[in-house]
């Protein structure tokens, strides 16, 4: 599978795949955590709590971004290279109006 931008961001081939699964424990794990009172409300406080919850859903829909990229790749040419780099378009020299 080609890698995408985010996946050589975020652990390159060793987590290609898993963010996503990641994501949705941790999540789970979490909301499990804070609202049965085994994470105490003295240490992560609400405010604190709205701020871990949202950056493991942005870290989650990156790994969903980086999953439809991926789709993408592999069915539009061209789209970018396994590098993260992206291929020109070819540059047309001569200019024709329309007849």
């Amino acid at each position: 599978m080609p890698m995408t931008i985010i996946d050589l961001i975020f652990g390159g081939a060793q987590l290609q795949g898993k963010k996503t699964i990641i994501g949705i424990v941790a999540y789970v794990a979490l909301a499990i955590g804070y609202h049965t009172g085994a994470i105490p409300h003295t240490y992560v406080t609400p405010e604190i709590y709205d701020a871990l919850m949202a950056a493991v859903v942005g870290f989650t829909g990156l790994a969903a971004v980086s999953k439809i990229e991926r789709v993408l790749k592999l069915f539009v040419p061209g789209l970018g290279k396994a590098d993260g780099s992206v291929e020109a378009a070819p540059v047309t020299t001569s200019y024709e109006p329309f007849k």
